[in-house]
């Protein structure tokens, strides 16, 4: 994620089972009810820590065109 009016830039990964009826191959997950919100959650949460967090190296954000 990068944000070039504040000087955030983050990247992050993660895996999250989200099967809840623990059937594989049925085509019923749980990504718009468990995965989708749970990953917004998350990226609002870093990118708001990033923010108030201060960096000993100032982000180079500058981009060639």
């Amino acid at each position: 994620m990068i944000d070039t009016e504040n000087d955030v830039e983050f990247m992050v990964t993660a895996v999250i089972y989200c099967n809840s009826d623990g059937i594989l191959n049925d085509n019923k997950y749980d990504y718009t009810t468990v995965g989708y919100p749970f990953f917004s959650k998350l990226g609002k949460l870093l990118y708001e820590y990033e923010l108030k967090r201060t960096r000993k190296v100032k982000s180079e954000l500058n981009y060639p065109e």
